[in-house]
């Protein structure tokens, strides 16, 4: 056993963790399954495309997240699409059929 003389010899002997979480899956998932209710102007997206976005009915992040890659760059075009699926993949919930 180590006995630490000082508060620097404690906190250079202890890992830091800071960032880091620790989640158990089904947890995840919930959380996941929130979140995809969230309203996409939760999205950072630029006004036009939010405003697209919205007219087309996509009102949901699942709205989004529920159709194809294909229908989502026709509906909303290559660079919105791609501003998008960037945000999403930024919260962990862009869909892996997007890749």
């Amino acid at each position: 056993m180590q006995l630490l003389s000082s508060d620097s010899d404690r906190s250079s002997a202890t890992p830091s963790f800071e960032g880091m979480f620790i989640i158990d899956a089904s947890k995840l998932r919930a959380l996941r399954a929130i979140a995809v209710q969230a309203p996409i102007i939760a999205l950072p997206l630029s006004r036009p495309l939010r405003e697209r976005a919205t007219t087309l009915g996509y009102v949901k992040i699942s709205d989004v997240t529920s159709v194809s890659w294909l229908k989502i760059v026709q509906d909303l075009g290559l660079a919105g699409a791609s501003e998008i699926k960037h945000h999403l993949t930024d919260c962990d919930l862009a869909p892996s059929s997007w890749t």
